[in-house]
């Protein structure tokens, strides 16, 4: 980039070609001939239902293997822990200990 010290001239001097975009060209009104009005409603944004029941504990493969070794151990159905379930227990058990969410965690 060259300033007008450089080339040795004032800075009245120094002009800087661009194209003249005050003027509407012909082709404007042809595809933009109306005003523009806002919209009744906004564009709106909705989770997934998965998304929106989900817990924010997210497990990690030694929370499944936890799982799984947990549930082979249970006589039962009643007993068995799910997934879903678990993430649930461990958010809340987070909160409790207050943690908002695992995001908040530092690492040192």
């Amino acid at each position: 980039m060259i300033n007008a010290a450089q080339t040795g001239t004032s800075s009245k001097d120094v002009f800087i070609p661009i194209p003249d975009a005050t003027q509407r060209s012909a082709l404007y009104t042809l595809h933009y001939n109306r005003l523009f009005r806002l919209p009744k409603s906004l564009i709106r944004f909705s989770l997934p239902l998965e998304e929106i029941n989900r817990s924010p504990y997210d497990a990690d493969m030694e929370d499944q293997d936890f799982i799984t070794l947990y549930n082979n151990g249970v006589k039962g159905d009643d007993l068995k822990v799910s997934l879903d379930d678990f993430e649930y227990v461990m958010s809340e058990y987070e909160k409790l200990q207050g943690f908002a969410n695992s995001d908040s965690l530092k690492v040192c």
